[in-house]
């Protein structure tokens, strides 16, 4: 199979995976579901993506990219202070979290009894830890902590009030809009944990 091919069976099994897993969700859905919706073999689903939680992965790490992602890191690394950094942190939360929650809802409910999810899980949530503590030793670096509170600490509230559970919680639940969700993160992170 040529590449350009392979890339057009590979998108089709991703808008298939898309539009049967984020209706159907994790438990409902089979490969086979989705093979037939993209029109290719159980076994060729299998070949690109090795499971289901794997069709998830790469599910997610599309979506991810094309929130921006990988710039809105890229702009929070720029900063030249702490509380810039925080600020695009939380600027990259806003923009993507809209676009990857219902992934992110859907690796959360699989976790359970899938490992392979389970692991997906815990990967991310520790990448989106490790970010937290990146902003938060340079906000200490730069003198910025409230005093009693160390870096890891202030980096573990943040990735809290961060979470996709938050997220679900006022935005999805509570009707709260992005731009109200981002003032109150800042207000609340800026008044629990900064001088």
């Amino acid at each position: 199979m040529s590449s350009s091919r392979r890339e057009r069976t590979r998108s089709r099994i991703l808008d298939a995976g898309n539009r049967l897993l984020l209706e159907g969700g994790y438990h409902r859905v089979g490969l086979e579901m989705v093979a037939r919706a993209a029109g290719v073999t159980r076994q060729t689903v299998y070949d690109q993506f090795g499971s289901k939680a794997g069709l998830l992965g790469a599910m997610i790490a599309r979506s991810e990219e094309l929130a921006g992602l990988p710039l809105h890191l890229q702009k929070v690394m720029s900063q030249t202070d702490g509380l810039s950094m925080l600020r695009a942190m939380l600027d990259a939360v806003v923009a993507v979290e809209p676009l990857v929650y219902p992934y992110s809802r859907l690796v959360y409910a699989a976790r359970l009894d899938d490992p392979v999810a389970a692991d997906m899980w815990n990967a991310r949530m520790t990448s989106r830890r490790a970010g937290m503590g990146i902003v938060f030793a340079r906000l200490a670096s730069d003198g910025r902590l409230r005093r009693g509170i160390g870096p890891e600490e202030a980096a573990e509230i943040a990735w809290a009030l961060t979470s996709p559970h938050q997220y679900e919680f006022l935005v999805i639940e509570r009707g709260w809009s992005v731009e109200r969700y981002r003032a109150h993160l800042e207000e609340t992170i800026s008044a629990r944990l900064l001088t």
